[in-house]
């Protein structure tokens, strides 16, 4: 892990000081950004908790085995959908806790566990009416009640018509859903956050230069790889003995280790699509190396819907992990230091540290 950072370390240090990019290329990037990753990635979540919710409001309609296992499978898209914009550090998901309400991660003390299983013991009526489950904790209201109302205990219900349970998952399903389209019509081509990203100046409330903007965009990508690390660092512990698995996100679905992958690369990717080359096109290197280190990342990972309780305790799947981790450090430097400086832009914080 040494041998990584210290050479993410000595890219970073390497670079010429760039000093402010020139004004047109930063706004070429943000907005390929807008049009290139932003708009079809929340397009992509929407998408996929509009299949969810009709999987899960089929489910309640006619219980069976094969609705259940349609409304689990929806399930995936879904969550990977919204790994890949989770980190994103931009008002609409600022706004109305909206990232919280869709998944409430990290859970380090299974609020989100308890809080459901609370509503499921008494059938509290008011977690299946949308107005009413939206006033209560961001918790019970997206992927991680879904996720333990489908595949946690006593979810073999759902398949005799365990009308409740039912009822509440498809309530959850219809909140993030409602969410999602928001999102997706905020970020659309003449959305409203779309135009302030685009169209920064001195009135502009959100972005007074196109380097604020950009800003916002490396923030989310060095977020990104930074979360990935610290869910990472506390689902394998420091020795085998002290593993959490059950921290991870979504594990009772075995999409707790690919729901990191996708956490922790959908940002880079999106800006790489964006024209990240081209933005700074006197840092070649870097965004090879950044690239570089993504396709690592994806080598060293286990394959998808590995279990991650299996992961930890397995030598050579618990050794990918760690691999995977010392990865995400020279992410963290590549990200959160090299890449900032390239573009000449200020964070406002130190990704390495997580403040």
């Amino acid at each position: 892990m040494k041998r990584v950072v210290c050479f993410a370390l000595a890219v970073f240090l390497a670079l010429p000081s760039a000093g402010a990019q020139d004004a047109a290329a930063l706004q070429a990037f943000v907005d390929r950004a807008a049009a290139d990753y932003l708009g079809p990635a929340f397009a992509a979540f929407a998408d996929g908790a509009d299949t969810l919710l009709s999987a899960a409001t089929a489910l309640c309609a006619a219980p069976g085995e094969p609705q259940l296992a349609a409304a689990r499978e929806a399930l995936l898209p879904a969550a990977l959908a919204f790994a890949r914009v989770m980190p994103l550090q931009i008002a609409p998901f600022v706004e109305d806790h909206r990232r919280e309400r869709v998944l409430y991660w990290p859970d380090p003390r299974g609020v989100a566990l308890r809080q459901v299983q609370e509503l499921l013991a008494v059938e509290d009526e008011t977690a299946t009416d949308l107005a009413r489950l939206r006033d209560k904790s961001v918790a019970v209201q997206g992927l991680a009640a879904i996720e333990f109302l489908l595949f946690g205990t006593g979810s073999e219900g759902l398949v005799t018509g365990d009308d409740y349970r039912c009822r509440f998952a498809a309530t959850a399903a219809a909140s993030m859903a409602a969410i999602a389209a928001n999102l997706a019509a905020m970020v659309a081509p003449e959305g409203p956050f779309t135009r302030s990203l685009r169209e920064s100046g001195p009135d502009n409330v959100l972005y007074r230069s196109e380097a604020e903007a950009v800003s916002d965009l490396v923030l989310s990508a060095a977020t990104a790889v930074e979360s990935a690390h610290r869910g990472l660092a506390t689902v394998l512990g420091a020795t085998q003995a002290e593993a959490m698995p059950r921290t991870a996100p979504l594990w009772r679905s075995g999409l707790g280790i690919t729901f990191i992958a996708a956490l922790a690369t959908g940002v880079a990717d999106g800006l790489l699509a964006s024209g990240l080359r081209e933005a700074v096109p006197a840092h070649a290197d870097l965004v090879d190396e950044i690239e570089a280190a993504l396709a690592r990342l994806r080598r060293a990972l286990p394959p998808p819907g590995t279990a991650v309780a299996d992961a930890v305790v397995d030598p050579v799947l618990r050794d990918a992990l760690l691999a995977a981790l010392a990865i995400l450090d020279e992410l963290k430097v590549l990200l959160g230091e090299a890449l900032p400086a390239a573009l000449g832009v200020n964070l406002g914080f130190n990704a390495l540290d997580g403040d």
